[in-house]
C-alpha cells in the first residue's frame, strides 16, 4: 500500500470509535495492514462456517446478516464485522451479503498476528477493542435470549495458541 493510501486509511480509522485509544503513529501501523475490497450487490462477504480470517469495517454501502437462513440485521457504515476471526479461527457464526455497493476495510488475520508477535501496541489495543464489541453483542444477545446459561468449563479451549 502506497505512504498516501496508508495515510488515507489511518484517517478513516481515526474516525472509528474501535480505535480511538490508538495515537497517530498506531494508526499508521495498523493502517498499513488493511486491504480496500469493494463488493458489489448480491456478493458475500463472508459465508457461514467458511474459517474466519479477518474483520471488516464497512465503510459505505450496506450488508445483509443472516444466520441458519434467518434474517438477522442489516448493517450500515461503521459496522465491525467478523470480529471474532481476530479472537479465534473458528468458523463464521453468520453470512453477509452487499445489498448495494459497498466498501470495506479488511483487515487480514495473519498480517493482524503478526503485528501482535512484534508486540505492537496498536494491535494489543484493537484487540482489547475488538473483545469488548465481542462482550457487548454476548450481553446483548444473552438479554434477548433465555438469559445466561451454564458454560461447562472443562469444554472451553483456555489454551493461547502461540503466534
Amino acid at each position: 500500500m502506497s505512504q498516501s493510501s496508508v495515510h488515507e486509511v489511518a484517517n478513516l480509522l481515526q474516525d472509528h470509535p474501535l480505535f480511538a485509544s490508538l495515537t497517530v503513529r498506531e494508526l499508521g501501523e495498523l493502517a498499513s495492514l488493511v486491504e480496500v475490497r469493494l463488493v458489489e450487490q448480491g456478493d458475500a462477504v463472508m459465508v457461514e462456517g467458511d474459517e474466519g480470517d479477518a474483520f471488516f469495517l464497512l465503510q459505505s454501502g450496506e450488508l445483509r446478516v443472516t444466520a441458519g437462513g434467518t434474517f438477522l440485521t442489516t448493517l450500515r457504515p461503521g459496522a465491525c464485522i467478523g470480529e471474532l476471526a481476530v479472537l479465534d479461527p473458528g468458523p463464521r457464526a453468520a453470512t453477509v451479503k452487499a445489498t448495494r455497493s459497498s466498501e470495506l476495510l479488511c483487515f487480514d488475520r495473519g498480517r493482524f498476528e503478526a503485528l501482535l508477535a512484534a508486540d505492537s501496541l496498536a494491535a494489543h489495543k484493537t484487540v482489547f477493542a475488538l473483545a469488548k464489541v465481542v462482550v457487548q453483542r454476548l450481553r446483548q444477545s444473552l438479554t434477548q435470549s433465555a438469559g445466561p446459561q451454564p458454560i461447562d468449563a472443562t469444554q472451553v479451549n483456555f489454551v493461547m495458541r502461540p503466534l
